[in-house]
C-alpha cells in the first residue's frame, strides 16, 4: 500500500532512534535497556501499521499516558496505540491469559507493575498463574515481588486463602531465610486471614526461627479473643503432653512460651503472677516479677529479695531484682548488692545493668565506695565503678581512670580510654600519646589513637599531625588515623590517602580505600582504578563497589571495563553528587536483587581469598540434624559440615590462602598458618576434613576465635557451630561478642557464621557486628 509524502517515514531514522539514549559503554560495560527498546520498537510498527493519520486520532491520550510513572503504564499506551480502531474489548479471559504469557515470557526481567496487573484482576485463575510462574523465578528481587502480591488477594472469596497458603508454603518451606521472613512478613500485613495463617505457622513443626517470628506477629494483635490459644501456648510449654486447643503432635518453644505469657500478663490477677515468678523459664519468672514492680505490688520486695539470692538465675533476672530492691530500699542494701554484683565470676551483663543504679542513689557513702574500687586490683570491682560513675563529675574519676589506661587487662584498658573521652579529660592526651609511644601493638594501639583524636576537638588544630600516624609501627594505629581522615571528607587529604594504597597490611589500604571514596572527587576515581589492578579478590570486590558507587557505572569487578570508560572520560571523570549517589543506590538495590539467584557455602555468598574455617568438633555436633518431614531425623551435624566445607574448598580460585580450625575443649589449626592453595592442597585437606572426628570435650570459641585472629592474612572467617560456649578463657556470650568486636575495630574482618540444629543468637550477633552473612540449618 502506497503512502503520501505526509505519512512517509524513514525507517532507519525511526530504529536508530529506538535505540537512542540507551547506556552505553564500551564493549565490555556495554548495558541495554530492553523495555525501553520494546517500546520504541512499537513505535515503530505503529508507524509502518498505522500510518500518522491513526497516530494523530490518539496522540494527546497517547502523551498524556507517557508522562505517567511507570514503564508498564507506556506500555499499554502503546498497545492502545495499535489495537484497530472500533475493535471490542478483549475478554477477562484473553487479557488475563495475555498477561501471564507476557510475564512468562519475561519472568525475572518483568516490570513490577505487570505482576500487580494480575493480581488486581484477583480471580483465583491469576493466583494460579502467579503461583506457576513463582516456582520458576530466579532472582530474589522477583521472589519478593511475587510474595507481596499475594496480598492483594486476602479478603477475596474465592482466591484468598489459596494465596495465603501460597504464602505459608514459602514461609515455611524454602531454603532462603530471607524468602521465609518475606513470606512471614507479607501473612502479617493481611487483615483478613493473616492472623490464622500465622497460628497455624506457630502451631507447624516449621523452622524455629520462622516459628518465633511468626509468634511475634500474632502477639503484636493480641486481643481478649485470642486469650483461650495464648493460653494454651502457655501451658504446653510446661511438658503437658498435647494440648486440646493446637495441633496434635505441637512442639513448644521456649521464645513462643514466653511471647504468650507477655500477651497475657495484663490478662492476670497479682496473685498468679507471683506464682508465675517461680516458674521454670527464666524469662517468664523476669517479666512476672517485672509486672509486679509496675504493679507495686505488696509481696515483689519478697520476690526481688529471692531472685537476686539465686545466683545460677539469668543476670537478667538478677538484674530486675537489684533494681526493685535499690528503688525500695536504696542505701540500705547497695553495698550488699555491690558486693554480689562485683563478685569474682559474675557477668558482664549483671554489672552493666545494675552499675548505672548506683548513680542515680546521691549517696556520699555510695560513691566513696566506688572510688575506692578503683584503687584496687579487683578488675570486676573495677568495671563495675567505671560503669556506676561514667556520668560522675568527680575529679578523682578522671584521675583513677587515666591509670587504668595501663591495665593488664584490655577490657578495662579499652573502656577507661573509651569513657575518659566521654567525659573529655583533654589531661588524659599526654597519658595516651606517652602510652602510644611504647611498643604497644593489636587493638589497644589503635583504641589509644581513636581515643586521642576523640580528646583533640577540632580537626583543623591537628590534621598536620595525622600523616605522622599514618607511618606508626601498629597497623590498628594506621587503620585509625585513616579513618579519621576520612571522617574528615577534606580534599586537601587526598595524596595522604592515596599513600596509604601502598601499606604492607590490607586492613590499612581498605581503609584508605573507603576514605578516598568518601571524597567524592574526579581524581580520586584513577587512584581507585589503579589500586584494583594489582589488589586480591575482597578488596577487588570492595573497589568495585565504592566505584560504582562514584560513578553510577556498573562495571564491577571488571578492571577493562573501567579502565576503558576512564580512558573515555579523561582527565576529570564524571562524579555523582551524594544525591544522585543515594538515587542510585536505590536502582541498585533493585538490580543487585534481580542478579542474584542463591551461592556458595551453606546458602552464603563469600567474596575472599584469604579465609579461615573454624568447625566445631564439640559431643553436640554428633546430633542429628532434622529430616525433610516432621518428626524425621536427619544427618549427624557433622557430617554436614564436612560435607559442606569439602565442597567449598573445591571451587575456590586457585590462588586462594586457605586455614582449616577445628574446636571443642581446645583449638587446633591445620596448618600453622595459612597456605595457598592448590590442586594437591585440595586433596590434603579433603583428607584432613574426612578424618576429624568429634570428642566429648565443649565447646570452645573464644579460643578458635583467637587463634583465627592471630593471622595476619585472613579477611574473611567462616564459622560452623552448633551451640553457645560452654569452656575457655571466655564463655559469657557478651563478653566473647565484645572481645571479638575489639580484635575486629581496626582489621575489618568478615565473619560469616552457619547455626547447625539450634538457632544461636551470639553467631547471629558476631555476624551483624562484622557486616557478614548468617545462615540457620535446622
Amino acid at each position: 500500500m502506497k503512502r503520501n509524502a505526509s505519512e512517509a517515514i524513514d525507517t532507519h531514522f525511526i530504529c536508530q532512534h529506538a535505540v537512542a539514549g540507551s547506556p552505553r559503554a564500551g564493549v565490555r560495560g556495554f548495558e541495554f535497556d530492553n523495555r525501553m527498546f520494546v517500546l520504541r520498537a512499537l513505535f515503530l510498527v505503529a508507524f509502518l501499521g498505522l500510518g500518522a493519520r491513526a497516530l494523530g486520532a490518539q496522540s494527546s491520550a497517547l502523551a498524556l499516558t507517557l508522562d505517567g510513572d511507570g514503564d508498564r503504564a507506556k506500555g499499554k499506551a502503546w498497545h492502545s496505540l495499535l489495537t484497530p480502531l472500533g475493535e471490542s474489548e478483549e475478554s477477562a479471559e484473553d487479557q488475563l491469559r495475555a498477561l501471564l504469557e507476557e510475564l512468562k515470557l519475561m519472568r525475572d526481567n518483568a516490570p513490577v507493575d505487570l505482576v500487580r496487573e494480575i493480581a488486581n484482576l484477583g480471580t483465583r485463575e491469576a493466583l494460579n498463574g502467579l503461583i506457576e510462574i513463582y516456582d520458576t523465578l530466579g532472582s530474589s528481587f522477583m521472589r519478593k515481588t511475587f510474595l507481596r502480591s499475594f496480598m492483594i488477594f486476602d479478603g477475596n472469596a474465592d482466591s484468598g486463602r489459596p494465596a495465603l497458603q501460597q504464602l505459608m508454603n514459602v514461609a515455611t518451606g524454602s531454603k532462603s531465610e530471607e524468602m521465609r521472613l518475606e513470606a512471614l512478613e507479607a501473612i502479617a500485613g493481611c487483615t483478613n486471614l493473616g492472623s490464622s495463617f500465622l497460628a497455624m505457622i506457630v502451631e507447624s513443626d516449621a523452622d524455629s526461627e520462622v516459628r518465633k517470628k511468626a509468634m511475634e506477629y500474632r502477639a503484636a494483635s493480641f486481643d481478649s479473643s485470642d486469650q483461650r490459644w495464648f493460653r494454651a501456648l502457655f501451658e504446653a510449654g510446661l511438658g503437658n503432653q498435647g494440648h486440646p486447643d493446637l495441633r496434635p503432635g505441637y512442639r513448644p518453644l521456649p521464645k513462643i512460651r514466653a511471647e504468650a505469657f507477655r500477651a497475657l500478663l495484663g490478662e492476670m490477677n497479682s496473685e498468679a503472677l507471683r506464682n508465675f515468678t517461680g516458674d521454670r523459664q527464666a524469662q517468664v519468672r523476669r517479666l512476672a516479677l517485672n509486672e509486679l514492680w509496675v504493679r507495686a505490688d505488696e509481696g515483689v520486695l519478697k520476690l526481688a529479695e529471692q531472685t537476686w539470692r539465686e545466683v545460677r538465675d539469668w543476670p537478667e533476672n538478677r538484674a530486675i531484682a537489684a533494681k526493685i530492691l535499690l528503688d525500695m530500699q536504696g542505701e540500705d542494701v547497695a553495698e550488699k548488692i555491690m558486693k554480689e554484683a562485683t563478685r569474682v565470676g559474675s557477668s558482664l551483663t549483671l554489672m552493666e545493668e545494675v552499675a548505672p543504679i548506683f548513680a542515680e542513689l546521691e549517696s556520699s557513702n555510695v560513691t566513696k565506695k566506688l572510688v575506692s574500687m578503683f584503687k584496687k586490683k579487683d578488675l570486676s570491682g573495677q568495671y563495675f565503678a567505671m560503669h556506676a560513675l561514667r556520668s560522675s563529675d568527680l575529679k578523682d574519676v578522671n584521675k583513677a581512670l587515666r591509670k587504668m589506661i595501663r591495665s593488664k587487662d584490655t577490657l578495662i584498658a579499652r573502656k577507661a580510654m573509651q569513657i575518659l573521652t566521654e567525659r573529655d579529660d583533654q589531661e588524659a592526651a599526654n597519658d595516651l600519646r606517652k602510652f602510644l609511644s611504647k611498643k604497644v601493638d593489636g587493638e589497644l594501639a589503635g583504641k589509644a589513637f581513636q581515643a586521642l583524636f576523640g580528646l583533640r576537638g577540632d580537626y583543623e588544630d591537628w590534621a598536620a599531625e595525622l600523616p605522622d600516624f599514618m607511618t606508626h609501627r601498629s597497623a590498628t594505629v594506621r587503620v585509625a588515623a585513616v579513618r579519621a581522615l576520612g571522617q574528615a571528607r577534606d580534599a586537601r587529604d587526598f595524596e595522604a590517602l592515596t599513600s596509604a594504597l601502598d601499606d604492607s597490611h590490607w586492613s590499612v589500604r581498605y581503609e584508605a580505600l573507603r576514605a578516598l571514596a568518601a571524597l567524592r572527587i574526579p581524581k580520586a576515581v584513577p587512584a581507585l582504578v589503579s589500586s584494583m589492578e594489582r589488589e586480591e579478590p575482597r578488596l577487588r570486590y570492595e573497589i568495585g563497589r565504592l566505584l560504582e558507587d562514584l560513578t553510577g557505572k556498573h562495571y564491577g569487578q571488571q578492571l577493562v571495563a573501567w579502565q576503558d570508560w576512564l580512558e573515555e572520560e579523561g582527565a576529570e571523570p564524571t562524579v555523582l553528587t551524594e544525591q544522585e549517589a543515594e538515587r542510585a543506590r536505590r536502582v541498585d538495590d533493585e538490580r543487585r536483587d534481580r542478579d542474584s539467584s542463591g551461592a556458595a557455602f551453606f546458602g552464603l555468598e563469600i567474596h575472599s581469598k584469604r579465609m579461615i574455617f573454624v568447625l566445631d568438633l564439640s559431643r553436640s555436633m554428633l546430633e542429628r540434624s532434622r529430616g525433610h518431614y516432621a518428626h524425621e531425623e536427619g544427618e549427624p551435624r557433622i557430617d554436614i559440615a564436612k560435607r559442606e566445607l569439602i565442597h567449598t574448598l573445591g571451587v575456590l580460585d586457585s590462588t586462594a590462602l586457605i586455614n582449616l580450625i577445628s574446636f571443642s575443649d581446645k583449638a587446633d589449626p591445620w596448618k600453622k598458618e595459612s597456605v595457598p592453595f592448590s590442586a594437591r592442597m585440595l586433596d590434603r585437606a579433603t583428607s584432613y576434613i574426612k578424618k576429624l572426628s568429634t570428642d566429648f570435650g565443649g565447646t570452645n570459641l573464644h579460643a578458635a576465635l583467637k587463634l583465627a585472629f592471630e593471622s595476619p592474612d585472613v579477611d574473611t572467617i567462616v564459622i560452623l557451630s552448633d551451640g553457645f560456649p560452654s569452656v575457655g578463657d571466655i564463655v559469657d556470650p557478651k563478653r566473647l561478642r565484645m572481645e571479638v568486636a575489639s580484635w575486629n575495630e581496626f582489621r575489618r574482618i568478615a565473619i560469616h557464621c552457619v547455626a547447625l540444629g539450634d538457632d544461636i543468637g551470639l553467631l547471629r550477633e558476631l555476624s551483624k557486628d562484622s557486616n557478614g552473612k548468617y545462615q540457620h540449618v535446622p
